[in-house]
């Protein structure tokens, strides 16, 4: 009975013993673990030779970690954390892809360069534009200023030429008048009614009012040789 109990307490021993090795092995193994947020976290994980190929890795975090001949074919790795990883023999497939994103952002930061390289030179062009646009709206000015001063002069010139046609008006009635008073013949009439309206035919007036000064004249003109 006694051995029967001492075998028992060996085996339940040596159980125990297996357990506590096994829990030493699987705490001493790295493995992924997954955070809340469901992002992979291999922080200073021994991770050599192992295969993530065609796994999604989005937003894992590989700091520290030894991923020496490490295979990543076909897996997702976007927005992964490799700050201080050990990638030295890692797979073709995520240095491909290393060289793959930094060729995209050097294309995008040339595509950028260009675009607003291509802005600046619309800028340039635009302002070129306005200033000519200023330039034709001052010239305009001062077109428009010099019309207002042709303007101007003209009206202060009509203004002197309606002074001086009133002027010629009023000599040729005083001239008209006078030739009329100095009429001695008798066997001449007086001067006879203008018959062209002054208001509305000025012109055929003053032409009519010349021809009997004319006709005066030449009677004043008789009358002088007579006395001579």
């Amino acid at each position: 009975m006694m051995k029967l109990i001492k075998a028992l307490f060996f085996r339940f021993l040596t159980l125990i013993a297996l357990v506590l090795v096994a829990t030493i092995w699987i705490l001493l193994d790295a493995r992924p673990v997954i955070a809340q947020d469901n992002t992979v976290n291999y922080t200073y994980g021994e991770l050599q030779q192992q295969d993530f190929s065609h796994k999604d890795l989005e937003k894992g975090v590989f700091a520290a970690a030894d991923m020496r001949e490490a295979n990543f074919e076909g897996s997702n790795l976007s927005y992964a954390i490799f700050t201080e990883a050990t990638l030295l023999k890692a797979n073709l497939d995520l240095q491909e892809q290393q060289t793959l994103a930094e060729k995209t952002v050097d294309n995008v930061r040339t595509k950028n360069a260009q675009e607003l390289t291509m802005k600046q030179n619309s800028i340039l062009v635009n302002n070129s534009k306005i200033h000519e646009k200023q330039t034709e709206i001052e010239n305009l000015k001062q077109s428009n200023a010099n019309m207002d001063n042709t303007i101007e002069e003209n009206a202060k010139k009509s203004a002197s030429a309606k002074k001086d046609a009133g002027q010629i008006v009023m000599s040729i009635k005083n001239l008209l008048n006078r030739c009329g008073t100095a009429t001695t013949k008798q066997k001449k009439h007086k001067i006879p009614k203008i018959m062209q309206n002054e208001k509305t035919h000025p012109l055929q007036f003053l032409d009519e009012c010349m021809g009997h000064i004319q006709v005066r004249v030449v009677e004043l003109s008789e009358i002088v040789d007579e006395y001579d």
